[in-house]
């Protein structure tokens, strides 16, 4: 009898230092404010939505605690993707006939953040309709990889890349009869392509007037209408002055939406995140160092010259009077080997793999200009997208 008295006390014991840890650690934070203890920053949550035991801050801290809800201080978790998850319908209008609607119930690829910029939200709407889309199955609703992506160690020299590798690529054309396709462009929304300022009008053909998406030749059998559209809008950033390739970019607006699917994704625009651009995957379908023209789209990878090198390197350039603009320009090329964009390929992206939003592509610069072409140590100049970010979004979304 002695030992139950004993150990009865012992519970009462623990349950009344219990109830003292409580009223002592009882505070006014309601469930979602913010919390810290001992410099570990946490947030109040039910404490059965907290992971687990181990992602509670155990320091004496309790949120509240009041009609039996305890809510306590739970230890942030590191977010792997810092992006928004929204779904992919805009005025009633959904990017392609495979989309399926709000009502379907895929598990969202990211957590929903907030304060990113409008072009990573873009990024990951894309990526959640076009190359993760979910689809009915027989099961029910699940997500369908769609990724186009090929091994980028493969790519050494340039070479033809693989059918919808590289699904952002437009191709322009100019002229109102015979069609003169001579820059390339970036898909970056259901209405938009971005390419250089030079590339919107053409000595011999007139202004841009046709834009191809979804091809992986230059030429081939007859387009269905889905893949070919007119320019109903050209523009070009208000400091860009010709002959000169400062400010060397622009956007084209297509006559009607465009219909997107896996073989036409827009690319993702640098939205301030840290990113290694030290290579780049440059693609078009310009001249090759032996000075053809090749029918299918060609990737090359291009290291990039540190800015003061690449400065050194355009002195005395007629078209850069001012010299190169570190802010709005870069310089990338291989200083060994004859790897580079070539006449034809101006206008096209240099893209890095998304280190956020898989399997989609980010866009660095745009091919702006290059004293030589195919020669080494002789690098190209590409427009730095970053700086133009402003706007761009001002315009497309």
């Amino acid at each position: 009898m002695d030992m139950k008295k004993a150990f009865g006390g012992a519970i009462l014991f623990v349950a009344v230092c219990c109830c003292i840890w409580l009223l002592i650690t009882l505070s006014t934070l309601r469930e979602g404010d913010s919390c810290e203890v001992n410099g570990v920053r946490g947030t109040c949550k039910d404490i059965r939505a907290c992971p687990s035991v181990d992602d509670l801050i155990i320091a004496n801290t309790l949120c509240s605690f009041s009609r039996g809800q305890i809510v306590v201080c739970c230890k942030d978790q590191p977010v792997e993707k810092v992006v928004p998850v929204v779904r992919m319908m805009e005025e009633n209008h959904s990017i392609s006939a495979e989309i399926v609607s709000e009502s379907d119930s895929c598990d969202p690829i990211s957590h929903v953040v907030v304060n990113v910029s409008t072009a990573l939200a873009k990024c990951v709407q894309y990526q959640e309709a076009l190359v993760y889309p979910c689809m009915q199955g027989v099961v029910g609703p699940a997500r369908e990889p769609r990724c186009n992506w090929m091994p980028q160690a493969l790519v050494s020299e340039g070479q033809n890349a693989s059918p919808g590798e590289f699904p952002h690529m437009a191709l322009l054309g100019y002229g109102r009869g015979v069609t003169e396709w001579l820059c390339g462009a970036t898909i970056i929304s259901e209405l938009f392509v971005l390419t250089a300022a030079h590339c919107t009008y053409s000595a011999k053909s007139g202004p841009v007037t046709k834009i191809k998406i979804g091809i992986h030749e230059r030429s081939g059998k007859a387009l269905s209408p889905r893949k070919l559209y007119g320019v109903s809008q050209i523009h070009v950033y208000p400091r860009y002055r010709s002959p000169y390739k400062y400010h060397d970019i622009a956007l084209l607006k297509t006559d009607r939406r465009m219909q997107l699917d896996r073989w036409a994704v827009p690319a993702c625009l640098v939205a301030g995140s840290p990113v290694d651009d030290s290579e780049v995957l440059v693609t078009g379908w310009g001249t090759t160092v032996f000075r053809v023209l090749p029918n299918t789209l060609q990737k090359v990878i291009l290291p990039r010259y540190p800015d003061k090198e690449c400065v050194a390197k355009m002195r005395d350039v007629r078209l850069l009077p001012s010299g190169l603009d570190p802010a709005t320009q870069m310089c990338y090329g291989d200083k060994n080997t004859r790897k580079d964009s070539c006449h034809g390929d101006s206008g096209g992206p240099a893209v890095v793999k998304h280190p956020e939003v898989s399997c989609m592509y980010l866009v660095i610069g745009v091919i702006s200009w290059g004293r030589h072409c195919g020669v080494p140590n002789q690098p190209g100049v590409y427009t730095r997208v970053e700086y133009y970010l402003p706007w761009i979004e001002g315009i497309v979304w």
